[in-house]
């Protein structure tokens, strides 16, 4: 059996890593772990990645992307931020969005 990931995953998280690398390289991972806060500037640079609300579907403002994609997501921000890999990453950007996208409704926004 065969578990390679196809030429579309391997794009993704090549891009990915050199996108991670650019805004999380260097050591910088460690001043933002040093400094207990997440900059906004990291939140915006992960968006242009595209990998927020990786697993909510498009019509609900999300990437519209799979399991598998999330999971690559989360290696590779774990690789390049061993602080935000689980907690920041993988809670809020995966699992909560995805609960909510199945579970809830928008009648609080008034949509």
């Amino acid at each position: 059996m065969d578990f390679s990931l196809g030429p579309d995953l391997e794009l993704f998280r090549e891009s990915l890593r050199r996108g991670l690398e650019k805004l999380l390289g260097g050591g910088r991972w460690v001043e933002i772990d040093e400094a207990g806060v997440l900059p906004a500037e990291t939140i915006r640079g992960l968006g242009s990645l595209g990998v927020l609300a990786l697993v909510c579907p498009e019509d609900l403002g999300g990437q519209g992307g799979g399991w598998l994609e999330a999971a690559i997501a989360a290696e590779e921000v774990g690789y390049h931020d061993p602080s935000m890999s689980t907690a920041v990453y993988t809670l809020l950007n995966n699992a909560w969005p995805f609960i909510l996208s199945r579970h809830g409704n928008l009648m609080w926004l008034g949509v």
